[in-house]
């Protein structure tokens, strides 16, 4: 009898490491189903050689209730489980932290909504890499079902780390089950969401900037350049040529919209005509100039821009109410936009612009009614667009009835013509120079801007990608007690109660 209590103790403890097991090394499936094979053997065998007394106990009182009592528990553990299955299939989330650490940015939420083809993100690190990881990943899964992922010890698998061309891990191989995939080393929202865009999309969009008329320059790393502007679009999946127009015969085809941003100096008559071909034939535009104290503003390549409906004024915009402390209304910030323009329409913070001209719509225009504002000023008298370039130069700016232009006043616009060229206008481009990097609204601003023009919709939002690191430390004692009372104790504890609740319903 003793050897049958052994053995029968023995056996159950079998299957609780074996539920341990599945819970805890749930990648390893050969070893959890070889154990899983010993363990009902042990059974098997158990009840071969002791048949006589498993004959007694099956035939009791005792064992029909027992065995009641255990369908019943079987049922509720199958319903808990389909529950579960059918948690993880539509998963809903709620983040209850104080500033939103495990959700994903609004770019990234966009981005998900659209994608409807299954995505297969195949993760490659090191067996104590996979629980951060897919901590990560879960979150995207959580938002789109679509997503899939799978782990490989890339220590076990160097055939596939050879297919992929994996150099460092971890690593996640991004597919959309074709021969294209991305390759993600950096293990952050930014460089997932990055390689998701790149992964869905048939084509990259290419922006060609205007250089040779002194534009703001991409790739110095001076306060008044713009080098962080372009690491920024080129992070966020477009790609970034330069062009000088009186150098080619036309613009490239693949370019997905020219950008001239900041010129100081005349564009040629010839390089003009490029620029209207290449907009009668569907091209896109962006055009930001600053104001002009000299007495040769650009003023072909704003003609240019009026007859496509937008004139950029060369003035110098004035708001008394809403501007950065010390400027005397000439750096306004921005809090009023156009709700129904995409690139602005969930926008809720401040912009600013330091030395900024108005954007208006010449009266009669061809595209007069298809021009929509992006950004305003405060209402008239606290603002107003300031003709008098000298008298600002003085300090002495007063609003003049025949000369000035009350507000609210338009400091950014845009228009699509018949030709589905889409054409945006600002009156300032040095607030994405380097030395304002740190205010992110303006940047993400001018991001916006790029994926409206760049047909990426989906990717217009007014924060960045990137979770934030704010990490639970937790001690390795800490782990085990969780471990041990959540799997072993709690379930042994209860077990315990519910004999003990049967065995007095007995007696009864």
């Amino acid at each position: 009898m003793s050897f049958f209590l052994f053995f029968g103790v023995m056996n159950i403890l079998c299957y609780l490491a074996l539920i341990a097991t599945w819970i805890i090394l749930n990648d390893q499936v050969g070893l959890n189903l070889a154990f899983t094979l010993v363990t009902l053997g042990f059974s098997v065998s158990l009840v071969f050689f002791y048949r006589e007394k498993f004959k007694g106990i099956y035939e009791g009182d005792f064992f029909k209730h027992f065995s009641n009592a255990f369908i019943r528990i079987v049922m509720v553990i199958f319903i808990l489980g389909l529950v579960n299955f059918l948690g993880f299939k539509n998963p809903k989330k709620s983040d209850l932290s104080s500033f939103q650490y495990t959700t994903l940015s609004q770019q990234t939420l966009n981005l998900l909504e659209g994608i409807e083809r299954p995505i297969e993100l195949k993760v490659f690190a090191r067996k104590n890499n996979f629980s951060a990881i897919q901590k990560l990943l879960e979150l995207y899964r959580f938002e789109n079902s679509n997503i899939h992922f799978s782990f490989y010890d890339a220590e076990l698998k160097p055939h596939l780390v050879k297919k992929f061309s994996i150099n460092q891990i971890p690593a996640i191989v991004v597919s959309t089950g074709d021969e294209k995939f991305i390759t993600v080393t950096k293990i952050n929202e930014l460089e997932i969401t990055n390689a998701l865009i790149k992964a869905t999309r048939e084509k990259t969009p290419i922006f060609y900037f205007t250089i040779g008329h002194n534009e703001l320059k991409l790739d110095s790393f001076s306060e008044d350049s713009g080098s962080f502007f372009k690491g920024l679009i080129e992070r966020n999946s477009f790609r970034v040529r330069t062009i000088n127009l009186s150098q080619v015969g036309k613009i490239p085809s693949d370019a997905h919209a020219l950008v001239i941003w900041g010129p100081t100096s005349a564009f040629f008559d010839v390089e003009l005509e490029k620029i209207c071909s290449y907009l009668d034939q569907g091209g896109h535009l962006v055009a930001a100039i600053d104001p002009n104290f000299n007495d040769l503003p650009n003023q072909k390549l704003r003609a240019l821009l009026e007859s496509y409906s937008l004139r950029i004024d060369n003035n110098i915009v004035i708001d008394r109410l809403k501007h950065i402390n010390g400027s005397n209304g000439s750096v306004p910030l921005i809090k009023r936009f156009n709700t129904n323009h995409p690139v602005v329409k969930d926008y809720q913070g401040e912009l600013f612009f330091p030395v900024v001209s108005s954007v208006s719509v010449p009266s009669g225009s061809r595209y007069e009614k298809e021009v929509r504002p992006l950004l305003f000023t405060s209402p008239f008298p606290a603002s107003w667009a300031e003709n008098n370039l000298q008298q600002f130069l003085d300090g002495k700016s007063v609003f003049n009835e025949k000369e000035d232009q009350k507000g609210p006043v338009t400091l950014a616009s845009s228009v699509i013509t018949e030709k589905e060229s889409k054409i945006v206008a600002l009156g300032n481009s040095t607030f994405v120079s380097n030395n304002y990097q740190k205010f992110s609204s303006n940047f993400i601003f001018a991001m916006n801007i790029f994926s409206w023009i760049g047909d990426e919709d989906r990717l217009i939002a007014f924060e960045t990608p990137g979770l934030k690191d704010e990490p639970i430390f937790m001690s390795g004692q800490q782990k085990s007690v969780i471990f041990y009372f959540s799997v072993l104790f709690l379930p042994i504890l209860l077990s315990m109660f519910a004999l003990f609740v049967f065995l007095r319903r007995k007696r009864l």
